[in-house]
């Protein structure tokens, strides 16, 4: 009989399981303008709340809310770009992150600058930038999406060249001597290298593209690059269809138990099997929560980040604190909920 934790413990602790999954609260400024109307910012702004709510990280608050809330408040907060002032900002909407930043264009060039603020901290966490040559209209597409992967940590390409325009489902010329590439990934999303140089993100095609041989990389965070040489004759057609890999995230386990096959892990809420060989399992990347019991020994909890191909080493430690009189009433769901409010 397990006896590690009281009814009140265990009530405790699935609060606290359920505080830790839900999601922080961000809200996002109006991108401020150089060379750019207000009305293209405004696009922009409000196609980067709609990429950081695809990317389902983050709570997003809704625009008409936090303009209700600021109104009601009596607070303006156009203009608004220093960190004093997004902090404030931050705290009347109750949120975690603030995400401040500007478009401006320069010659031919636009670059897409976004800072992420802590308002607890009172200070930026991560930036994210971009920098294109080109038309305004990949701005809107590639541009804010590489700005919303990197405000929620994801590592994504931040330049683009006009000659090679990434995130175009096709791309043609007008030689006729080329062949086609069609490029496909499962996931989507992937980064296209072909012979080092960056095309985009898959599905891709390139039509009438130069005959030859080449070596094309597929690239997409926390799953293992994916390298295909191909040889593309005239007036020819090669298809990728590439399936990546996961990098695998693992945790081992360390403890003072003598028999580790005693040991219940749970992560996530799941169990976790181990054997007496070794104490490694596969678990997903990023936080994940741990709970370690034992017969008549303290419970164990943590909280570990793992990295895609990383494995992080826990080392748990338990007491032994004896046995508890066995009980020859068996209680109902009542009797826990009475003892509960006794206490």
């Amino acid at each position: 009989m397990f006896v590690n934790f009281s009814m009140r413990r265990i009530l405790l602790f699935i609060l606290f399981i359920t505080s830790l999954f839900s999601k922080e609260i961000i809200a996002i400024l109006d991108l401020e303008q150089i060379g750019l109307t207000p009305q293209e910012a405004t696009i922009l702004t409000q196609r980067l709340t709609t990429e950081l709510i695809s990317l389902d990280k983050y709570q997003v608050v809704e625009r008409n809310n936090m303009d209700k809330i600021l109104k009601e408040q009596k607070f303006q907060h156009s203009g608004c770009t220093d960190s004093e002032c997004a902090v404030e900002i931050g705290q009347l909407l109750n949120s975690d992150y603030i995400v401040t930043g500007s478009v401006n264009k320069f010659g031919d060039t636009y670059a897409l600058d976004a800072r992420l603020i802590d308002v607890g901290l009172g200070k930026g966490v991560i930036s994210a930038k971009f920098s294109m040559t080109g038309k305004i209209d990949a701005l809107l597409t590639t541009g804010i999406t590489s700005v919303a992967k990197q405000l929620c940590g994801i590592s994504v390409s931040t330049t683009m060249k006009e000659s090679a325009q990434p995130n175009m489902t096709t791309r043609t010329s007008s030689s006729g001597f080329g062949g086609t590439l069609d490029i496909k990934s499962e996931p989507t999303g992937a980064e296209i290298y072909i012979d080092g140089n960056y095309f985009g993100t898959t599905p891709f095609i390139l039509d009438d593209y130069p005959s030859g041989n080449y070596e094309i990389v597929l690239k997409l965070y926390a799953y293992e690059n994916y390298t295909e040489s191909v040889k593309l004759i005239p007036r020819g057609s090669k298809k990728i269809n590439a399936k990546l890999h996961g990098l695998p995230a693992k945790i081992s386990f360390a403890g003072s138990i003598p028999n580790p096959l005693s040991v219940i892990i749970m992560i996530n809420g799941k169990r976790h099997a181990v054997t007496r060989g070794t104490q490694t399992t596969d678990v997903i990347s990023g936080t994940n929560y741990i709970l370690i019991t034992q017969a008549n020994h303290t419970g164990f909890i943590d909280t570990v980040n793992v990295e895609p191909g990383k494995t992080v080493k826990v080392r748990y430690k338990s007491e032994y604190i004896g046995t508890e009189p066995i009980k020859t009433k068996k209680k109902t769901f009542f009797d826990k909920i009475k003892e509960l409010d006794e206490d």
